[in-house]
Formats: C-alpha cells, structure tokens, sequence
C-alpha cells in the first residue's frame, strides 16, 4: 500500500505540474494578462493556476519521501490525508473551468435582474 501511494503522488504530482502548464497556455491564449490587475476574471483564474501548481509540487514532494506509520489511529490520519492530497488536484482543475463559468453566470444573473428591476421598479 505504501509502495502504490508513493507512486500515486509522484506521478500525480507531475502530471499536475503538467495541467499547470497547460492553464498557462490557456492564460496567454485568451489575453487574460490584458485585463486589468484588479480584474476579478483575472485574480480568479490566477489564483486557480497557482493552486495547480502548489497541489502538483506538494505531491510529488510527499511521493519522493512517502512513509506510512506501521499501525494505530496515526496510520489511519495519514492515510486519509494521503487520499484527500491525492484529491486535491482533481477539485483544483475542476475549479479552474467551473468557478469561471459559475462567476460569469452569477455576473450574467445579477445584471439581467437589475437591468430588469430597474425597468419595473421591482
């Protein structure tokens, strides 16, 4: 079981690095560097690309010295904390495509309602 988690983080670990490059490309692609620095767009989608990055470096870190403790309530924490680890970059990525589409459909909903509000005074 420790032989298989080490090797999970590694190798998710790199391949998260690897998203991580990807959303870079996909930051430069749609000039999200020529909103302005307080852009709300922008701050979101930067944070979520830092995130990436700081969940792929923080796998591979524990994949390069993983160790398990031998038995007791201490081995069952850390293996939970392993699989929530191992989670992170799935929730991550999904966040950098969803909580974008979520903020513009907020954005969308809120000026619809008070474009319509402020025509019939509701």
């Amino acid at each position: 079981m420790e032989r298989f988690l080490g090797r999970a983080h590694r190798w998710l670990g790199i391949a998260t690095i690897a998203v991580f490059l990807i959303t870079g490309v996909v930051l430069r692609r749609h000039h999200l560097n020529l909103l302005a620095l307080d852009s709300g767009l922008r701050l979101l989608f930067r944070s979520r690309h830092v995130y990436l990055l700081f969940s792929g470096l923080l796998n591979l870190a524990i994949g390069l010295r993983f160790a398990l403790p031998p038995a007791g309530r201490g081995a069952v924490v850390a293996l939970v904390g392993s699989i929530l680890m191992l989670t992170s970059p799935f929730l991550l990525a999904a966040a950098f495509v969803l909580e974008a589409a979520a903020f513009s459909g907020v954005l969308g909903y809120s000026l619809g309602i008070w474009s319509l509000r402020s025509r019939t005074g509701v």
